[in-house]
């Protein structure tokens, strides 16, 4: 557990902008060996490993993010890297990152005015 979530909440929302970064310049190519891949799939990993160190509590009070796919999903970026289809990563930087990325700023924010 770590005792100030907020450089965990920071590292994620940083991690997401450079997704969306990717995101806003064009089509993704994740297709296997693109330098594009490379930097998505490191970056949900740092999100999953990130968001396992978030205190419960504070994930609790946001049930719209499925907290338990974003940790699991780094397990299989790095166990099961061979079979991580393009839709998948497309789909997270696409559409799942928003979700969790205003949970995360939601957090930050209640853990600043503390």
């Amino acid at each position: 557990m770590v005792r100030d979530a907020r450089p965990v909440a920071t590292e994620i929302l940083t991690r997401i902008e450079k997704l969306k970064r990717l995101r806003s310049a064009g089509p993704l190519d994740v297709s296997i060996g693109s330098d594009t891949r490379d930097i998505v799939e490191r970056c949900i990993e740092v999100i999953s490993e990130a968001s396992r160190r978030l205190p419960e509590g504070l994930k609790a009070q946001h049930p719209e993010v499925p907290w338990r796919n974003v940790a699991d999903i780094g397990n299989v970026l790095r166990h099961h890297y061979d079979g991580v289809i393009e839709p998948v990563l497309t789909d997270v930087v696409l559409y799942q990152i928003d979700v969790l990325e205003r949970a995360v700023q939601r957090i930050l924010l209640d853990l600043n005015r503390e």
